[in-house]
């Protein structure tokens, strides 16, 4: 059931990034700005702690995109057999232990140079990151329609 759960939240996930397209250089700038400022107001990082956990935190984040770009499926979803779909699915499997496995370790990088009691406040800042983007995006989307109709 877990794996069920994950593998969905996983496809929708995929689905939500696919359906936004890629943004533009200026604007993922931007985002990356906003996130480190969010998550370094929410985790409550001094100067110092801040100035050592980004290099590391950084590194973690182009690693771990590195890791789920080798493993995005070469063919649309809707086109795959059962085989491929067993496949798709065991890759997937492998693709969130390497993540995990990335996660532990820089988890214990972080440990030496911010209190463990920030950390556990991460995952949960980065989500309501995540949510708060969605929610802006969608907005604008909608603005945006608005805006179409009344011209």
């Amino acid at each position: 059931m877990k794996i069920k759960i994950i593998l969905a939240g996983s496809m929708l996930l995929l689905a939500t990034v696919t359906a936004l397209g890629q943004p533009r250089p200026e604007a993922e700038g931007r985002i990356r700005s906003m996130h480190a400022a969010y998550i370094s107001d929410r985790l409550r990082l001094t100067p110092e702690e801040s100035q050592v956990f980004w290099p590391i935190y950084n590194e973690f984040q182009e690693k771990e995109q590195a890791i789920k770009d080798s493993y995005r499926p070469a063919k649309g979803l809707g086109t795959l057999n059962e085989s491929e779909a067993n496949e798709l699915i065991n890759n997937h499997l492998q693709m969130e232990q390497e993540v995990l496995n990335l996660k532990k370790d820089y988890l214990t990088r972080l440990k030496k140079v911010v209190p463990a009691k920030k950390l556990v406040m991460l995952t949960e800042a980065e989500r309501e990151f995540k949510e708060k983007l969605i929610e802006e995006i969608q907005q604008r989307r909608q603005d945006r329609m608005q805006d179409r109709k009344h011209e």
